[in-house]
């Protein structure tokens, strides 16, 4: 069974450069069927950047969702007969501009149809392309883990630790060359 994958980027900004995963199109080649994937929440985003606002975004998902579901003619095929999903995404659901949200590379998968079952292979999919909200490291966690770390490094080592790795070098660099310890 072949399966092709495009993930949907979130871009907060064109110099920044990063981008977040939000969304899975499925198109199942055999079925000539697409299943449009996405977060629940956005917090994910809304941890990442202080001036973002679910609901816009919530918006552009329900649009693109609608189109897809929209598409009564699907042929993602090239004119050369190769199967160019992306192309056909851009030019029906969600073209490629400067917007915020844009869909990835095809990725191409074949899978056994003797082994496939649908609701699987699509939490698989979500699992390997759409992070939960406990994988994202908030501002005050952050701060919260350094404070632990600098706690426990300073059970581990001696108040004095940097006193005596000086004396330790300055004694080692005065050190005679003859000199037997």
């Amino acid at each position: 069974m072949k399966i092709n994958i495009n993930v949907l980027r979130y871009k907060h900004s064109q110099v920044l450069g990063e981008l977040v995963n939000v969304g899975v199109l499925i198109f199942y080649v055999s079925d000539k069927r697409f299943n449009f994937l996405t977060l629940k929440t956005f917090e994910r985003l809304e941890s990442l950047y202080d001036n973002f606002t679910d609901s816009i975004i919530q918006q552009q998902m329900d649009f693109v969702k609608k189109k897809i579901e929209s598409l009564d003619f699907l042929n993602p095929y090239d004119d050369k007969g190769k199967l160019d999903v992306l192309s056909f995404i851009e030019n029906k659901v969600l073209p490629k501009d400067a917007s915020h949200l844009q869909f990835g590379e095809d990725i191409v998968v074949f899978y056994p149809k003797e082994y496939f079952d649908v609701n699987i292979f699509e939490d698989n999919v979500t699992k390997s392309y759409l992070l939960a909200t406990p994988d994202v490291i908030f501002k005050s966690e952050l701060k919260a883990k350094r404070s632990d770390i600098q706690t426990s490094l300073n059970l581990w080592i001696a108040p004095d630790y940097k006193n005596r790795i000086a004396k330790i070098e300055k004694d080692f660099i005065y050190l005679p060359r003859k000199r037997k310890l």
